[in-house]
């Protein structure tokens, strides 16, 4: 009956929210195991490897195919603290030949929980908005993404690069009509993810993924609906914590990739598009998810690092 599949998908609910948004389980696996394979080579066999695994590709796409690898390593140390055994019951699954069924429920869980959440910020993201003063004329619809992206000012706004001054209406206009030189997807710091809505292009990382919004989406998705209601208001228990986010083995903290998740589903419930898809608008999806993953587990240098780690502080003060 359906109880039983849903005790055999609920465990996979969180992965999509807290370890991959986008690859497949067996991906990671595969991924995962081949970047570990790397540390343990010397570098002759590097060589002699990257030949065989590299073959015909650019020196980017090398470094990109590594940098993918390195997350899913990660993302597979992430799978074994939330389904605790993930790794060593998909090793002996594989042994008996049957991996793909072990995974398969897990997997349905995963993109079943992101389906619901996007759903659900389909309408209350459009409802937050219809509640702004001033609010959109025409109001949002609720129940579908039509009318939004780029072609309504409040969406277009919120949706607009800090590149470009969206309050210009020749600017609005040439970003519309995709002019040269006027690009939506321009780059990944958009206005919505920015402590006050807009950036200074000269020092983009200030205020980035500091956005009320994004921190109301992620209230939505991983606390409790009811504690998404507040725009601007910081928390004042803890207990909200408890909910989503507990149950995630998150302890309580909240994560790059949870981040990465709410500015995904934020960005695609202020976009027109029909249905979840990986490219819309000229914004390719997975990358921008990369992109936020990155600015927190890529910080290289010592000023990155103390900025992510500031910036998680201040995460897990709001939430």
């Amino acid at each position: 009956g359906s109880s039983k599949s849903d005790s055999a998908t609920q465990p996979g609910r969180g992965i999509r929210k807290v370890v991959d948004l986008y690859h497949d389980l067996s991906d990671l696996l595969t991924k995962s195991d081949k970047h570990v394979a790397l540390t343990c080579l010397d570098s002759e066999e590097l060589e002699e490897l990257d030949v065989i695994d590299f073959f015909g590709m650019t020196p980017e796409e090398i470094e990109e195919e590594r940098k993918d690898r390195k997350r899913c390593h990660t993302a597979v140390q992430l799978l074994n603290t939330l389904i605790p055994g993930f790794q060593d019951k998909a090793a002996q699954a594989d042994e008996a030949d049957n991996l793909a069924s072990y995974l398969a429920p897990l997997q349905a869980g995963a993109n079943d929980a992101r389906s619901d959440d996007t759903s659900k910020l389909k309408v209350v993201v459009a409802d937050w908005l219809n509640k702004r003063i001033p609010a959109p004329n025409p109001p949002l619809a609720v129940l579908d993404r039509q009318n939004r992206g780029i072609g309504n000012d409040v969406t277009g706004r919120l949706l607009c690069p800090i590149d470009y001054d969206w309050d210009d209406p020749e600017v609005r206009a040439n970003l519309r009509n995709m002019e040269l030189g006027f690009d939506m997807a321009s780059s990944f710091f958009f206005c919505c993810l920015y402590e006050k809505e807009s950036g200074n292009p000269a020092a983009p990382e200030v205020g980035f993924l500091k956005g009320p919004l994004l921190v109301r989406v992620y209230r939505h998705i991983f606390t409790s609906p009811s504690s998404a209601h507040e725009e601007n208001e910081l928390a004042k228990t803890s207990s909200r914590r408890r909910d989503v986010a507990s149950t995630l083995h998150l302890n309580h903290r909240v994560s790059p990739r949870s981040i990465a998740y709410a500015a995904v589903q934020l960005i695609f419930s202020l976009s027109n598009a029909k249905d979840w898809t990986h490219l819309h608008a000229g914004v390719h999806y997975p990358s921008f998810y990369n992109f936020v993953t990155n600015f927190f587990e890529g910080a290289q240098d010592p000023v990155s690092k103390r900025g992510v780690s500031l910036l998680l502080q201040w995460w897990n003060r709001c939430i």
